[in-house]
């Protein structure tokens, strides 16, 4: 499942991200999106906008890579959309003053942009925008998809499969992400899907 909300309050204090803490503490590695406001109308980068839980600092948080359309890495970029830290949730002290979080967020990104995936019979969202579906032949059971969301399982089934938590059983919860999916941080994560 893959879910957000604007991050206002600290990390400490959310309780969103106090779940997540507690999942990570019990040993489940948690994979969540940045959020998709890297940019608006009015501003062509927005820094500051990573949504909770990914403000939490035991989540491993993803951004949206755009591969377009090819296998080398060499010219991989972040997404315009995807959101972009340092995370800008807050707790006020008794004078009111905000002490902003600022941790630097996302974790990593992987690609996130046209994702070709299953499409669900009579899905709503395609009806509207017949240009999102994937034809193979007469077969219109795939969609492509973008954003955050769409990056985030990626990261998330590497850390699940036997190239993850499985191939180092020594790896904690909140152990750094590089370790755990063996990359750099930030390193631009790949994956065998289809890309566009």
């Amino acid at each position: 499942m893959s879910l957000g909300t604007p991050a206002v309050d600290s990390y400490k204090n959310d309780p969103i991200c106090r779940a997540v803490r507690q999942l990570v503490d019990a040993g489940i590695v948690v994979v969540a999106a940045a959020g998709n406001d890297g940019k608006d109308l009015l501003h062509p980068k927005i820094y500051g906008r990573i949504h909770s839980p990914g403000n939490e600092p035991s989540a491993i948080t993803v951004g949206a890579a755009n591969t377009f359309g090819t296998d080398a890495r060499n010219d991989d970029g972040v997404t315009t959309y995807s959101s972009r830290g340092p995370t800008r949730s807050y707790w006020k002290d008794s004078k009111g003053t905000k002490h902003y979080d600022n941790l630097i967020k996302p974790d990593m990104v992987a690609p996130g942009n046209k994702l070709a995936g299953a499409a669900a019979n009579n899905n709503s969202l395609l009806a509207l925008n017949p240009l999102l579906s994937v034809v193979t032949g007469t077969d219109k059971s795939e969609m492509r998809m973008s954003g955050t969301s769409a990056a985030s399982p990626i990261v998330a089934g590497r850390g699940c499969g036997p190239t993850g938590s499985e191939s180092q059983p020594d790896a904690e919860p909140g152990q750094d992400d590089s370790d755990v999916h063996g990359a750099a941080p930030g390193e631009v994560q790949h994956a065998r899907a289809r890309r566009g």
